[in-house]
């Protein structure tokens, strides 16, 4: 068979029967697959670093899922005006968490503390289940005794609320969320979409450029505007 034709009928191919991931098309998982086994052959070229099989359809998967959040944003941007969405105060006596990069703050919007970490290579899903974790842990150590967490990945709160994980490849990260929210306190986790976590967004992006957990107990000059116009 001739290979363009090859690649053209897999990444035209739009049916929902791959047995990777059933709720994906085969076109947009094909496309995950060439990719994560382009980037693993360049790690051993290059590198001499060699990943096991599983390791690469796992990557492969994260991808595809990514893709499939990513199309779907941008085809309800399409279908309707933009909705403006803000940051919004927790109620009194409740402290409010943020995730990418973490950022904890009081019921009046003042800055407790935050983070920014640079996570390497993995999947949106895995950076924010990463990222709930760290701030999770954070929060307790800073004795919160009421907190709302935000995040603006839906797949990785569903993880945490109510997937089975017994067999999934990020279990131990989600079994550990769990372990953290039931700790004696109260705890509650929910989606919001990323327009109402900007001040978290912007920690995230300066963790890119670092090359170890960053802990800001006072708020960075480059966050501030972002901040204080989440107060107002």
């Amino acid at each position: 068979m001739d290979a363009n034709y090859w690649i053209k009928r897999n990444i035209t191919r739009e049916r929902f029967d791959n047995i990777i991931l059933p709720n994906i098309p085969w076109c947009t998982m094909f496309i995950a697959i060439v990719w994560a086994i382009w980037k693993s052959r360049n790690k051993f070229i290059f590198r001499n670093t060699r990943e096991p099989t599983n390791q690469v359809i796992f990557i492969a998967k994260g991808m595809a899922e990514d893709m499939m959040r990513t199309n779907g944003r941008k085809e309800n941007k399409r279908r309707s005006a933009p909705e403006q969405v803000k940051w919004s105060k927790p109620q009194v006596g409740w402290f409010k968490l943020n995730t990418d990069g973490s950022l904890l703050r009081d019921d009046a919007g003042n800055w407790v503390v935050g983070f920014s970490r640079k996570l390497g290579e993995v999947t949106i899903t895995m950076a924010e289940l990463l990222a709930i974790r760290e701030g999770l842990s954070l929060a307790w150590e800073k004795r919160i005794p009421r907190l709302v967490m935000e995040s603006d990945s839906e797949v990785a709160v569903k993880l945490i609320n109510e997937a089975d994980v017994e067999t999934h490849p990020l279990g131990n990260i989600i079994i550990d969320c769990r372990s953290l929210i039931r700790m004696p306190w109260e705890c509650r986790l929910a989606h919001k979409r990323r327009s109402s976590n900007v001040c978290a967004d912007a920690l995230a992006r300066k963790g890119h450029n670092m090359d170890e957990v960053v802990i800001w107990e006072d708020a960075p000059e480059f966050v501030l505007p972002l901040l204080l116009e989440d107060i107002l």
